[in-house]
């Protein structure tokens, strides 16, 4: 693969940027040494970008009956103060600035739906034919369309989607915030509504007080900064076990340096060539969707990586690391059908299968995800409360054990806190927590 061995340690980068188009590593290595942006942010946003800019404009086919979008869920991680928020925000501009024009737009429309409504009522009062009808009596009324959304709620989603069916990209400056959201409602099945979309899956909505919706392969964006410790509270517990957590790629460099002022302006042929690129793949966009298959030689890498993924997923007892897996041989496809579109954008040429060679970088991609998706894994147990779905009696009868102890010296603990020595006993069968070292000895694993 060209310049595969090109190493990014000289950048404080972990995110294989040789993959990228030459022109896209030009732009970040300038963005970085003036602005100081960094190189595994700027990746997951760029991918992001590519992946919204594409849309339902294009699906992959991998074989019949297993058709693939493009939709990516990105989470960028580090500690407060590094800079996350900022590559998002740039790499974003040119759907925000899409998404200027058409609030500009709709409010010159809205102005016009209701100068006509005024002017009708008025002459539907002056009138003695109350039945009168025109043309122009009942307009429709304009409806905003717009990329981005940072605060909504799932209804006003899903009506940005049937305004917008190519894509919506969901922004939070704080992951945080959007995580937390979902808990608003109980009832209201937010995080079985992301899950679901993830997969492309349909949209059916029938509320008595709001239009009934219903939206075919809606193709919904996240990608959002969050700290540290508030990712392992967040996106740890039942959203490891839900298969929330494995959905999404981690931007998560292993050291973060924060670069020093740089007194250069970066050129502004960076920031419109990197604008006319985006807007390059928005051009091509049409009302039906294009389905492009897998070359044979990408075809031919996929079934060597399927199976030895397999063999990783039938060999592991690590359920989340089995859910890491079978989510990144998804984003495996989805990757290389962006990095296809982004080496062809440039090349001015159409795509009309995935070839080989992006199917390659797609690979190095996921390499790079995979680490980090463990890494995160890692972070969120070790924040994690093991003990958490257990009653209070139990928790705080092995808080009083020693890490290694002899059955009598538990049954005498457990004694001490009104534990019956039967339940005790039950107790010490539970593998997840104890370890038998050998008759009468045990040993707490947490």
């Amino acid at each position: 693969m060209e310049k595969s061995n090109e190493k990014s340690e000289n950048l404080n980068s972990s995110f294989p940027i040789h993959v990228l188009n030459d022109t896209i590593k030009d732009i970040f290595k300038e963005f970085h040494s003036t602005l100081g942006y960094n190189i595994d942010f700027m990746g997951a946003s760029i991918l992001f970008a590519t992946s919204l800019a594409i849309g339902n404009s294009m699906k992959l086919k991998v074989k019949q009956g297993w058709i693939e979008s493009a939709i990516c869920w990105f989470c960028i991680v580090g500690k407060s103060g590094v800079g996350k928020s900022h590559p998002i925000a740039q790499l974003l501009k040119p759907f925000r600035d899409a998404d200027k024009e058409f609030f500009n737009e709709y409010k010159e429309a809205l102005t016009k739906y209701n100068l006509i409504i005024q002017e009708n009522s008025s002459k539907k009062g002056k009138s003695k034919d109350k039945t009168a009808n025109t043309e122009n009596e009942y307009p429709i009324k304009p409806e905003r369309k717009q990329f981005i959304l940072q605060d909504f709620t799932v209804e006003s989603l899903c009506l940005a989607l049937d305004v917008n069916p190519h894509g919506i990209g969901v922004y939070s400056d704080e992951l945080a915030m959007w995580l937390e959201n979902m808990n608003r409602y109980t009832k209201s099945g937010e995080e079985q509504f992301y899950l679901s979309t993830w997969s492309n899956q349909n949209i059916s909505i029938n509320r008595r007080s709001q239009p009934h919706i219903y939206i075919t392969s809606p193709f919904i964006n996240v990608i959002g900064s969050i700290q540290i410790e508030i990712m392992a509270q967040l996106l740890g517990k039942n959203r490891q076990k839900s298969g929330f957590t494995s959905r999404f790629l981690f931007a998560y460099p292993q050291k973060i340096v924060r670069e020093n002022f740089s007194e250069h302006e970066i050129p502004d042929i960076y920031i419109t060539t990197y604008n006319r690129y985006i807007n390059d793949i928005l051009r091509k966009v049409s009302n039906e969707t294009v389905v492009i298959p897998l070359s044979k030689e990408a075809l031919e890498l996929f079934k060597q990586w399927r199976s030895n993924n397999n063999d990783r997923i039938n060999n592991e007892d690590d359920g989340d690391l089995t859910g890491i897996y079978a989510k990144i041989e998804i984003y495996l496809l989805r990757l290389s059908l962006i990095m296809e579109v982004m080496d062809n954008t440039f090349d001015q040429i159409d795509t009309k299968e995935v070839s080989g060679k992006a199917f390659e970088k797609s690979i190095e991609l996921i390499k790079y995800f995979e680490k980090t998706a463990i890494r995160a894994n890692a972070i969120i147990r070790r924040y994690a409360d093991p003990l958490e779905n257990y009653p209070m009696d139990k928790r705080i009868v092995y808080a009083a054990l020693a890490s290694e102890f002899t059955t009598s010296a538990g049954i005498a603990i457990a004694n001490q806190f009104n534990m019956p020595k039967r339940t005790f006993q039950d107790f010490l069968n539970d593998d997840t927590l104890f370890k038998k070292i050998k008759h009468g000895f045990y040993e707490k694993k947490l």
